[in-house]
C-alpha cells in the first residue's frame, strides 16, 4: 500500500486507525479504535471529510434527552407537551399566527422552561378542560405567573381592546343605507349597508331588463342578415334563427369557432356581422333542411318558376333500423319446468358441460342453473338420509 494512502496511526475525531480492514464498495476500509474503547470499521472518504468522528458515542451524548415520552414520537402527544409547544411557538416563532400578540409584544419564555422536563416538573399534569394561562398578561411565561386555567378564567383576564379596534365592536345600526329597519329576519350576511328588503326591491326592479337585452340583441342580429326567413318569408322574431348556409355549424361548434345562443350573437356583433356564411331561417324551414336536406317552401317556389329542384340527402348521425346491427336478445326471466330442472341436474352431475353452456342452451343465466343444481343436491342428500322431503 502506498504511504500516502496509509491511515494507520492517524486520528479522526475520537477515532484512531489501528489497521487496514480490506475493501468496502471499492474504497479502503479501516479498523478504528474509539476513545470510549469500542471498535468501528469506516471507509477512507467519511473519515477524511469528517462525517465519522466516533463509534456513535458522540451522537448519543449530543442527542437531547427524550425519556419523558410525551412528544408524540411513540404515539399521541400529551396535553402538557401540546401546551408547552404552543407556548414556545407564540413567543419564539415569528411565523406563528399569534406571534404578534406574544413574542412581538416582548412576552418571553423563561430560560428554565425551554426544556419540557423542567416545565412538566413545575406545572404538573394538565387538568381536563383547562389551558395554560398567565396571571398577569404583561409578564412572561414563568412559574410564578402561570397556572392551568379554565376557559372562563382566560376570558376574564383578557387584555382590553385597543382603541383602533373599537370600531369593529360597534352594535348593529338601526337602519340600512336606504332607511329600512334592521331586524333579525332582515339582516344579510353581506354586511349592514343593504338588507333583504333592498335585495328584494332590486330584483323586482331589474326582473325584465336581462330578457329585454337578449331580445334586443337578437333583433339586431336578425336585422343585419335580412330580418326574415329566406325560404318562407316569416318575419316574427320569436320564430327566427341563424342558419349556416353550408351546413358546417356542427363542425365549427366542435372546433370552438361558433357558440350557441347569446355568446354567438355577441361575437357576430363584435365582428360586424360577417356575410356569406350565415342566413336567417324560421324554425320550420331550419328543421326541414336539417332533416331532409331541402325545405317544402323552396321546392314549391322553384316548381312555380319552372326551375330544377335539387334535393340533397342529409346523412343523419343516428342509425336507422336497417343500419342497426341485429343482436339476438336472450331472456333471463324464463322459468324452467320440473323435467328441465331434472335434466339439467343429471347432465351437470354426469360432467362434460358447464353452467354457462347449460344457461345458453335453456335460455337462462348461470345463477338460475346454479340454484337448480344446489336445490336438487339438497333433495338427494335429504332422501338418502331418510328425512322427509
Amino acid at each position: 500500500m502506498r504511504e500516502k494512502s496509509n491511515l494507520v496511526g492517524k486520528r479522526f475525531g475520537r477515532l484512531i486507525v489501528v489497521s487496514w480492514a480490506g475493501k468496502d464498495r471499492g474504497n479502503n476500509a479501516w479498523k478504528c479504535l474509539c476513545d470510549c474503547g469500542n471498535y468501528k470499521v469506516a471507509r477512507s472518504s467519511p473519515l477524511g471529510s469528517g462525517d465519522i468522528k466516533s463509534c456513535g458515542c458522540l451522537a448519543r451524548e449530543q442527542k437531547p434527552s427524550l425519556t419523558h415520552g410525551m412528544g408524540g414520537l411513540n404515539g399521541k402527544r400529551s396535553p402538557e407537551y401540546t401546551s408547552w409547544s404552543h407556548m414556545k411557538g407564540r413567543c419564539q416563532n415569528e411565523r406563528h399566527k399569534r406571534y404578534r400578540d406574544y413574542g412581538a409584544r416582548g412576552i418571553l419564555v423563561c430560560e428554565r422552561w425551554n426544556d419540557f422536563v423542567n416545565f412538566f416538573a413545575d406545572m404538573g399534569s394538565r387538568p381536563i378542560g383547562t389551558r395554560l394561562g398567565r396571571l398577569d398578561k404583561a409578564k412572561n411565561y414563568e412559574l410564578s405567573n402561570c397556572k392551568w386555567m379554565t376557559t372562563q378564567e382566560l376570558k376574564e383576564g383578557k387584555r382590553p381592546i385597543p382603541p383602533h379596534k373599537e370600531q369593529n365592536r360597534q352594535p348593529l345600526p338601526a337602519h340600512c343605507h336606504n332607511g329600512h329597519l334592521f331586524t333579525p329576519e332582515n339582516v344579510t350576511k353581506r354586511g349592514t349597508r343593504y338588507c333583504k328588503t333592498c335585495a328584494t326591491d332590486y330584483a323586482r326592479a331589474t326582473e325584465g331588463i336581462a330578457k329585454d337585452k337578449r331580445v334586443q340583441l337578437k333583433r339586431e342580429v336578425m336585422a343585419a342578415y335580412g330580418g326574415r326567413c329566406v325560404c318562407c318569408g316569416e318575419d316574427r322574431i320569436e320564430f327566427l334563427a341563424i342558419d349556416h348556409i353550408f351546413n358546417d355549424g356542427g363542425s365549427r361548434r366542435r372546433n370552438g369557432d361558433d357558440q350557441a345562443g347569446g355568446n354567438f350573437y355577441r361575437r357576430l356583433k363584435r365582428e360586424g356581422f360577417p356575410k356569406g356564411r350565415l342566413q336567417v331561417l324560421c324554425h320550420n324551414c331550419n328543421a326541414a333542411k336539417g332533416y331532409y336536406g331541402y325545405c317544402p317552401h323552396e321546392v314549391e317556389a322553384k316548381e312555380l318558376l319552372g326551375l330544377p329542384v335539387v334535393k340533397l340527402p342529409v346523412k343523419r348521425l343516428r342509425l336507422t333500423n336497417k343500419e342497426k346491427p341485429v343482436v339476438k336478445k336472450r331472456s333471463f326471466r324464463r322459468k324452467l319446468s320440473a323435467d328441465q330442472e331434472s335434466c339439467i341436474y343429471s347432465r351437470y352431475i354426469a360432467g362434460g358441460i358447464t353452467m354457462d353452456a347449460l344457461g345458453k342452451e335453456y335460455g337462462v343465466n348461470a345463477t338460475t342453473i346454479c340454484k337448480t343444481i344446489h336445490r336438487f343436491t339438497d333433495t338427494v342428500v335429504q332422501s338418502a338420509s331418510g328425512a322427509e322431503v
